[in-house]
């Protein structure tokens, strides 16, 4: 077999050093995707409070929430978190569309209480990741370009953060090893400000492929939040993206592992919800909540 990159590219900025490294060793340790199983679905998240009364004071840490779900075999994966409006996490992965392409939605938010002598202040991240094995039937070598797609929005401090995108592995690829046919990847982020900002990021890999070949496409979309950050609520909202497409090549000839799903992008009310309602606690400009 003969996978060769000719081209890879990210259309916005570089991704920070250790970002990449973070989402390069999760593409190496997510749940085990074997011969046997050909693809994966996972959506993972979790939430802490951090009580701050005084410099000398105990100021406990608490885990609020751990949630994972999905793994080999699944073509559809979801977990889903929130206390009231303080902090809220949510990931969404599943397959969509003629070639059963990842679709990566997630958001997380963090606010902040007061109750007398103590500030409450909150963290939450979540993960969507997809694994999805491709085989090319066509009888001649001949290139293939994926591109990728997240919108969403930021607010709060430098620490919150959207960053996503996927990488190519060849033949041999088995999450778990140290070394891995790693064909090319497109990833990048963006940090809050102090600000509210739009979020677009967008990046593409050209490969080529020979009759016969396999390949695997794995997408990774994450969000972080943390309220502590500048003193500020934050927000990183992406739920109904990362979203790819193939731009050059014959999809056609491609038989993918997994089947789409028969939803093609379940939006469960509870989540259009929390979308809403992080919206208007972003227009309100939402920094500290009194209790």
């Amino acid at each position: 077999m003969d996978l060769t990159i000719v081209c890879t590219n990210t259309r916005r900025g570089h991704f920070a050093t250790g970002a990449l490294i973070g989402l390069m060793c999760a593409l190496g340790t997510a749940g085990p995707v074997r011969a046997a199983t050909l693809w994966s679905t996972e959506a993972s998240g979790s939430a802490k409070e951090f009580q701050l009364t005084c410099g000398t004071c105990p100021n406990p840490v608490t885990d609020l929430s751990r949630l994972s779900d999905g793994g080999p075999g699944n073509s559809v994966a979801s977990v889903e978190f929130s206390q009231g409006t303080l902090v809220s996490y949510s990931a969404l992965a599943i397959f969509t569309g003629p070639n059963s392409l990842p679709h990566l939605g997630a958001q997380s938010s963090a606010d902040i209480s007061i109750v007398p002598p103590s500030t409450f202040f909150y963290q939450a991240g979540s993960v969507a990741r997809a694994t999805q094995q491709y085989t090319y039937t066509g009888t001649a070598s001949t290139e293939y370009t994926l591109e990728y797609n997240i919108d969403g929005n930021v607010s709060g401090g430098i620490l919150t953060e959207i960053a996503g995108g996927f990488t190519i592995f060849g033949s041999g690829f088995s999450p778990g090893q140290e070394v891995q046919p790693v064909l090319g990847f497109s990833f990048d982020h963006v940090n809050g400000d102090g600000t509210e900002k739009a979020v677009h990021l967008t990046g593409d890999v050209t490969f080529t492929v020979n009759p016969g070949d396999t390949f695997f496409l794995q997408a990774t979309l994450d969000t972080f939040v943390d309220s502590r950050s500048q003193s500020q609520f934050a927000s990183a909202e992406a739920l109904h993206t990362l979203a790819m497409s193939f731009t050059q090549g014959d999809a056609s000839l491609l038989v993918p592992a997994a089947p789409a799903s028969a939803a093609e992008v379940p939006e469960p009310a509870s989540m259009v919800l929390t979308a809403l309602g992080l919206a208007g606690l972003g227009v309100a400009k939402r920094r500290i909540k009194p209790v």
